[in-house]
């Protein structure tokens, strides 16, 4: 018979070394490498993180400084052709003359040469959205030509920048608006910034026009205008009657220096579509390839990159 193996015991050191538990330092660290992934991984994801947001910051600011001026312009030829239309003579007129104006409906021209313009169309409304298709007139004044004082906004900067000049204006310059009751002429008395008197309180019959835009002087008025600018203008002749009916007060979005809050709804909205875009380009690039993805991808990205400008653009003050 052959002896059996020996059996070998494993050894079992006499004073064996305690082990202390992980710290909750240590244990924080595993726990959060765990959830993130590797230290490149995290750098790679903030990577991407940063050049998007600063990819999207330098669309908002071409768009706002050029793609605005270009919808502005394309808004005021739209609005001249259906203004001249209401005030054709081989149609009845149409253009309106007092009472509650639909937002956004021409209501006149305004030509002023002095500050730059030329057969400019007045829109009905001052929100930060009714500037974006040229000046607005405020909503609770009579229309231009009209006894009393007219009040009119526009911007400085966005959106073609129409009262850009408002500063340069000097008495007696003559500014000229036409109406759905026909032509007022104006004469430039004063431009007076916040804190100047207010002019002398108008007798029964007279008109004035008072052009709204940002304060000037810095050359970053336009993005953080801290004050409003005026322009006061006396109205040359006899004053077209007023038939009444129009509002006594403007909500706050209308006013100067304000945005519009109630966009935010739009741009919650928006910001989902310009996502799902991005996911869009992605996976059509994993399934047909870069060029196809682009060239199906890249419209619907830039609509969508369109609406949250614009969007966006319209809780910035409404005289920027």
């Amino acid at each position: 018979m052959t002896a059996a193996p020996p059996q070998v015991y494993p050894f079992v050191p006499t004073n064996p070394v305690k082990r202390s538990a992980p710290s909750w330092w240590s244990r924080q660290v595993k726990l959060r490498i765990a959830v993130t992934g590797p230290p490149g991984d995290v750098r790679i994801i903030v990577t991407w993180v940063s050049a998007v947001l600063a990819l999207v910051t330098l669309w908002f600011v071409f768009f706002a400084t050029v793609l605005s001026a270009l919808q502005e312009g394309h808004n005021q030829h739209n609005a001249y052709a259906a203004f001249r239309e209401q005030l054709t003579q081989l149609a009845p007129k149409t253009a309106p003359l007092g009472g509650v104006i639909t937002p956004d409906a021409p209501v006149a021209l305004i030509n002023a040469p002095s500050l730059g313009l030329k057969n400019v169309v007045i829109v009905e409304g001052t929100a930060a959205g009714d500037l974006t298709r040229g000046p607005g007139h405020q909503r609770n004044t009579p229309l231009p030509g009209q006894a009393g004082v007219s009040v009119v906004l526009g911007r400085a900067t966005l959106y073609g920048g129409v009262f850009s000049q408002l500063s340069q204006a000097k008495p007696g310059d003559p500014i000229t608006v036409t109406t759905g009751q026909g032509e007022a002429r104006y004469q430039v008395e004063d431009v007076r910034h916040v804190g100047d008197p207010f002019p002398p309180q108008l007798k029964n019959g007279e008109g004035q026009l008072t052009l709204i835009s940002a304060e000037g002087g810095h050359w970053y008025n336009g993005w953080r205008p801290a004050r409003p600018l005026y322009l006061d203008a006396k109205l040359q002749g006899s004053a077209f009657p007023n038939p009444g009916g129009g509002l006594s007060v403007v909500p706050q979005a209308e006013k100067p220096m304000h945005g519009d809050p109630g966009v935010l709804f739009s741009l919650v909205l928006w910001l989902p579509l310009l996502t799902l875009a991005g996911v869009l380009v992605v996976w059509l690039q994993q399934r047909w390839g870069r060029w196809q993805a682009w060239l199906i991808g890249a419209p619907v990205a830039l609509a969508a990159l369109w609406g949250v400008s614009e969007t966006a653009a319209q809780l910035l003050p409404n005289l920027m």
